[in-house]
């Protein structure tokens, strides 16, 4: 009987434990790649003011990764070349497409095909940090910004 009581307070103990969310830091972003592994970098004032601040991590002929931060929002463009792949890693932003919107979380992935008429903005205090790759590489000139 005494070993039956010891169970159940176990299990009631455990149960109670595990209803109770316990926070836990937020994991460390870092880029690895085959040649090295790098923290990524503070965000400065500066690009803490700005709507959209980015910090370019690699490229090759194929593609090419940036760390961003999302303060306040981007204005509505398509991209007429390049396929995009977004993670969200902090913070959360509403993806706006055409004709609907999505709420995007820390660990979400949004995949944005070329020609898809996008953009994005901040929904925290903070700025939103994303990881995106894009296929080709991205040199900055592909964005055809919507006219209102």
């Amino acid at each position: 009987m005494i070993k039956v009581l010891s169970l159940v307070a176990g299990v009631c103990l455990l149960a109670a434990c595990s209803s109770t969310p316990v926070q836990q830091p937020a994991p460390a972003y870092q880029w690895v790649s085959p040649y090295k592994v790098k923290a990524m970098p503070k965000w400065t004032r500066i690009q803490r003011r700005q709507p959209v601040a980015i910090v370019n991590l690699s490229r090759s002929e194929h593609s090419s990764s940036h760390h961003i931060l999302l303060n306040t929002q981007e204005r509505p463009h398509y991209h007429n070349y390049h396929d995009l792949i977004v993670t969200v890693v902090s913070g959360q932003s509403q993806i706006h497409f055409k004709d609907h919107t999505v709420v995007a979380n820390p660990g979400d992935v949004i995949f944005i095909p070329k020609g898809t008429y996008h953009w994005a903005e901040n929904l925290g205090e903070k700025g939103a940090e994303v990881h995106a790759i894009f296929s080709p590489a991205f040199d900055g000139k592909d964005i055809r910004l919507e006219t209102p």
